[in-house]
């Protein structure tokens, strides 16, 4: 259902909660609830997808696909993914689709979670206000997708 409606979702980036949660056919399934030190709030709306709001302004700030499963995450969206992505690329791969990333973040060891792989950065051409993310396992294989908007708090 997700990527059938991705325009949409995308379209409702920046917006207050109630008017995202409010979408027909995206009816959140459970809110996460925060402590008071959080950035975020979370709702998830199918397997593998959260919405993640500002917890200050309540704003909409990141649709969150988990493509493939990592120690922890039982949730993964099961479905083929938006934007013409697919989970069963590698880093080469998602770069010859998207083109140059606006930003690369290197894989990275940290205290308790352990390895996690890299992440890259790309614009979407429709959507001057959103950045889409794609992140990878240490081997260098698409594991997520994130599309964020840029007015988010980190």
């Amino acid at each position: 259902m997700v990527a059938e409606k991705f325009n949409e979702i995308l379209n409702t980036l920046g917006r207050a909660e109630p008017e995202v949660i409010n979408v027909p056919g995206l009816t959140p399934q459970m809110k996460d609830p925060t402590d008071d030190n959080s950035f975020w709030h979370t709702y998830s709306i199918e397997n593998g997808v959260d919405f993640m709001f500002d917890a200050q302004t309540s704003k909409f700030v990141e649709v969150h696909i988990q493509l493939k499963a990592r120690p922890g995450d039982m949730q993964v969206y099961s479905a083929p993914p938006p934007l013409g992505i697919s989970s069963t690329w590698n880093r080469t791969q998602a770069l010859e689709f998207l083109g140059s990333p606006t930003r690369s973040w290197p894989a990275t060891k940290l205290p308790v979670l352990g390895e996690r792989g890299g992440c890259d950065s790309f614009p979407i051409a429709a959507y001057p206000d959103i950045e889409l993310f794609v992140g990878y396992f240490t081997a260098w294989e698409v594991e997520r997708m994130s599309s964020m908007h840029k007015d988010r708090p980190i």
